[in-house]
């Protein structure tokens, strides 16, 4: 399937990431020293998309940066930053000049996943669908109301229409499937909500189709402990080792951090590059990001330390700053 194009959606604030976003973008949490986006650009990739775009608000520089034009994916990325958040709706139609005439996907940049993409799209042409969101049997998240033909109808409180029929609830992966079509009703430059937009279109008889993922690993990273446990996750083979994208083993430490000989790294602890663990300190558990210093003879347990932090007790749960 050649040639399809999507978009990262990474201008988000991280508010319920902080205090760990204040420093680093949602989409550069790295999982096992891997920045989220570049598991999702290489995942998209595979799929078939041969050209991305990622929009950015908060913190862009950083993202930008990291992405350098897509040189280490292999494939082109535009950057589209947006002066203030304009919503998925309206982050697709900032873009209208970027699309085609063939279907293209929207994906949250938080996430941590293993969907068929490729069968999302072929059920998306077969269907004839204006969109397609990517749905699962999720309890924790489920607020998207199907009817009987697997069409989106509501989304939480909100329905299309009194007339449509709900029969099943169920949880939105954070992915969309979209026909071009979508944007003679999105703002060139404005906000909008793509939600209501389906809805609004699902009222007027257009299809906006759910499609339904099995057999995936799915994980969003929007809090501290999804953060932990994709890790956590990975660690206990309850998510496919594939996700990981270098060949290395646990504990994961970049090559640009220092680990002291005589420190202890247990259970699924990560160091991130330029990081430094001082001697006779023992990590179980525990991420370390970039820049950070963890003082010698410290014990750290199931924490996260941000960017840059400078470590000088031992701790237990919770984001070190």
């Amino acid at each position: 399937m050649p040639g399809y194009k999507a978009l990262i959606l990474a201008a988000g604030l991280g508010r319920r990431l902080r205090p760990i976003t204040h420093r680093r973008p949602k989409a550069l949490m790295p999982v096992c020293n891997v920045p989220c986006v570049d598991l999702l650009a290489m995942h998209l990739k595979a799929a078939g998309v041969r050209s991305l775009a990622i929009n950015v608000y908060h913190l862009p520089n950083l993202i930008e940066r990291h992405v350098d034009g897509g040189r280490h994916y292999g494939m082109p990325v535009r950057i589209s930053r947006e002066e203030h958040i304009l919503g998925i709706g309206g982050a697709i139609g900032k873009l209208r000049d970027f699309w085609d005439d063939a279907p293209f996907l929207v994906v949250n940049g938080d996430l941590v996943e293993t969907l068929d993409l490729p069968a999302a799209l072929k059920h998306h042409q077969e269907r004839g669908n204006i969109a397609t969101m990517i749905l699962h049997d999720h309890p924790r998240f489920n607020n998207v109301w199907v009817d009987a033909f697997d069409r989106v109808i509501g989304v939480g409180e909100m329905m299309a229409s009194e007339s449509l029929k709900p029969v099943q609830r169920l949880a939105f992966t954070g992915v969309h499937v979209i026909s071009p079509e979508i944007l003679r009703f999105l703002p060139r430059n404005g906000y909008s909500d793509i939600l209501e937009v389906y809805l609004n279109l699902a009222a007027k008889g257009a299809v906006i189709g759910g499609f339904m993922a099995k057999g995936h690993y799915w994980r969003d990273l929007g809090t501290v402990e999804d953060y932990r446990d994709v890790h956590a996750d990975l660690y206990r083979g309850t998510a496919p080792p594939e996700l990981i994208l270098q060949e290395c083993s646990w504990p994961f430490v970049h090559p640009e951090a220092r680990v002291d000989q005589k420190a202890e790294l247990r259970g699924w602890s990560c160091v991130g590059a330029e990081s430094i663990v001082g001697p006779g300190c023992t990590l179980e558990n525990t991420l370390v990001l970039g820049n950070a210093v963890i003082e010698p003879g410290l014990s750290m347990r199931e924490a996260v330390v941000a960017d840059g932090a400078i470590v000088r007790e031992s701790a237990v749960g919770g984001v070190i700053i």
